[in-house]
């Protein structure tokens, strides 16, 4: 009997220490929240998806892509579904944020060389081809380096104008990337058209490292 009582009580305890814990983390969150402002986590779709299960993937015989926006970038990963080669034509794609365009670079070329001519990659039947875009005009040097600048907000800034105008994005088309691919001795311009399907604050930043 005394066993099982010192259990419960020790019990009770632990569950007062994670209870505590808890409410301290959800304070010091929102505190960070009033201080700071909040970060948005955005989950996209694109216009053009081939699949509600797959929002962010258009596929077709020649190819299917897959994409997923960072801020900063779009990841992307490219399959070639024909059985030829295909280019994906970098110098000729761009992004449209807000009417405003821009040249793209993919993830193999440095950022002190995004006004440099871009190579074109070429993809085998069945190759796969993964990396990221960053749009030229969101490349800033800072004095010591070059960084990557959001193309679409992650952060509030603890105006109240900013938290309405961010929430009023959900459902609105952000950007659109216009991606050339070759295939067979033709070249077509494919438009991927995004846009939140879901949004959920956070008091800390989800930006990739740079």
């Amino acid at each position: 009997m005394e066993l099982r009582t010192n259990t419960q009580f020790r019990f009770a305890i632990l569950s007062i220490i994670v209870s505590f814990a808890l409410a301290s983390c959800i304070a010091s969150q929102s505190m960070i929240a009033a201080m700071n402002g909040h970060c948005y986590k955005y989950k996209f779709s694109i216009r053009e998806h081939s699949s509600r299960k797959h929002p962010t993937t258009y596929s077709n015989n020649i190819f299917t892509a897959s994409f997923t926006p960072e801020y900063i970038r779009v990841n992307y990963n490219i399959v070639n579904n024909s059985s030829s080669s295909i280019k994906i034509i970098w110098d000729k794609a761009y992004i449209v944020v807000q009417g405003d365009s821009s040249k793209v670079i993919p993830s193999t070329v440095s950022f002190e060389n995004k006004d440099l001519p871009v190579p074109h990659s070429e993809m085998r039947a069945g190759q796969a081809l993964e990396g990221f875009i960053t749009p030229v005009d969101y490349i800033k040097n800072n004095g010591n380096k070059w960084l990557a600048t959001d193309f679409y907000p992650e952060h509030d800034q603890s105006n109240s104008e900013n938290t309405d105008w961010i929430m009023g994005l959900l459902g609105v088309d952000i950007f659109k990337l216009y991606l050339p691919v070759a295939s067979n001795g033709k070249t077509e311009i494919y438009k991927f058209t995004f846009y939140p399907v879901e949004m959920e604050k956070s008091a800390t930043s989800l930006e990739p490292k740079q």
